[in-house]
């Protein structure tokens, strides 16, 4: 008796509509290129981010650096100003 039961699911499942069947991997195969196509481009995307702010973070620094190089800058007020105009021309610099 159990077998029987087992045997109608079984053939309940395999006699799904072709047409149902192709449009089922019709939606897999969309799916899978999808997400394979979000999955580079959001890889290339998040990789220009972080090259394009490490080289805004070494020009700040490397700005900051020839500013504050010279032996005028040595007063704790110099150094101060300096800072704060930088930080008001990048205003992403924090620290």
């Amino acid at each position: 008796m159990l077998w029987r039961v087992g045997n109608f699911f079984r053939w309940k499942l395999l006699s799904v509509p072709i047409y149902v069947k192709i449009l089922g991997i019709g939606v897999v195969i969309s799916l899978l290129f999808a997400s394979v196509a979000f999955h580079g481009i959001r890889s290339r995307v998040v990789q220009a981010h972080y090259q394009t702010y490490g080289e805004t973070a070494l020009s700040v620094a490397l700005s900051l650096s020839s500013l504050l190089e010279s032996k005028e800058n040595v007063q704790k007020e110099a150094l101060d100003r300096n800072v704060d105009r930088l930080m008001a021309a990048f205003p992403n610099v924090r620290y």
